[in-house]
Order: structure tokens, then C-alpha cells, then sequence
């Protein structure tokens, strides 16, 4: 259906248009990474639709979608009407510095775990680590008591949140 004035609308039911996407040029170099758009029409609220993510393969300021995607108004309101007739699309270009950062290789958590131990040292059973401080491992000689506002290393006050430790004092 082709119109001279968007008022010829003014009631039409299932409304199809097809909004095309082609390119984009002279993006700066240092927002070409992952280039995508999105766009919203005014009278279609809260929806936002996107295209894919593009690099360009010679690093230059060029980027290509060739994104095409139709959609269709149910019924062209007035409403509708003065919102084609002002403008109602909006398109946002957004994309990311290049990084020259590498990525950690998948090691399954290796390193991960590796520097967890590293930074909090070897574990041990409490009976080794009260072999290794000369204790009992058994005794208790106090207890570290848990308060919403501060810890303190007392006797325990109530057998609620009370976490025991196997530290002796000398």
C-alpha cells in the first residue's frame, strides 16, 4: 500500500513495514569493537529490538549487518499517525574499545584454586592443626563469640550463635 500522506493510515489493520539496517560508517577506531544497534518506535513501549554483534575484519571504520526485520501495527491510530508523522524511531549504535587484553585459557579452575590455596595457605584437620600448635585437640580453652555488631573473643553469653574454635590460648 503505498500513501502520499501517513493520515491515508488512519485505521488500517495489520500494517506491515520492514525496517533495514545496512551499515554503519566512520565509527571511531576506538569504539569498533562488538558494533551493534538497537531501535525503538515511540508507540511500540518498552520494546527494543537489536542486531547482532559486528567486527570489521580489516579494522577499519565499516561496519556491516544487513539486518532486516518487518513488524506490523495492528490497527494505525491518531496516536500512531502524529508519532509517524514526528519521527518514531529512534537508533542507538553502541560498541566497545578494542581490548588487546587475552583472555585466560579454560582451565577447568585450576589457577583459581591454585592461588586460593596460595593465599590461604595449606589446609589441615583440626588435628593437625593442633599438632602442629602443641594443643590437645580436643580442648577448648575459649570460645569466639559471634555479635551482629562486633565479634570479641569472650566466653559465650547464650549457646546461640556461638561458632567454637580449636585454638588454645598459652
Amino acid at each position: 500500500m503505498l500513501v502520499e500522506t501517513a493520515d491515508e493510515l488512519l485505521g488500517v489493520k495489520n500494517y506491515y513495514f520492514k525496517v533495514s539496517v545496512k551499515q554503519a560508517n566512520q565509527l571511531p577506531k576506538n569504539l569498533s569493537k562488538n558494533a551493534f544497534v538497537t531501535y525503538q518506535f515511540k508507540f511500540d513501549k518498552g520494546e527494543s529490538y537489536q542486531t547482532k554483534e559486528t567486527n570489521n575484519k580489516d579494522g577499519g571504520n565499516i561496519h556491516f549487518w544487513n539486518y532486516d526485520k518487518v513488524h506490523c501495527i495492528e490497527e494505525v491510530t491518531p496516536t500512531i499517525i502524529q508519532e509517524i508523522k514526528e519521527g518514531s524511531i529512534s537508533f542507538q549504535i553502541y560498541a566497545y574499545p578494542p581490548s588487546n587484553v587475552q583472555l585466560p585459557k579454560e582451565d577447568g579452575g585450576a589457577a583459581i584454586k591454585k592461588r586460593m590455596t596460595m593465599r590461604n595457605g595449606p589446609q589441615m584437620s583440626a588435628a593437625e592443626e593442633a599438632k602442629l600448635l602443641k594443643t590437645d585437640e580436643g580442648k577448648k580453652d575459649f570460645e569466639v563469640t559471634y555479635n551482629e555488631n562486633a565479634i570479641a573473643k569472650s566466653p559465650p553469653k547464650s549457646p546461640s550463635k556461638n561458632v567454637q574454635s580449636n585454638f588454645a590460648r598459652k
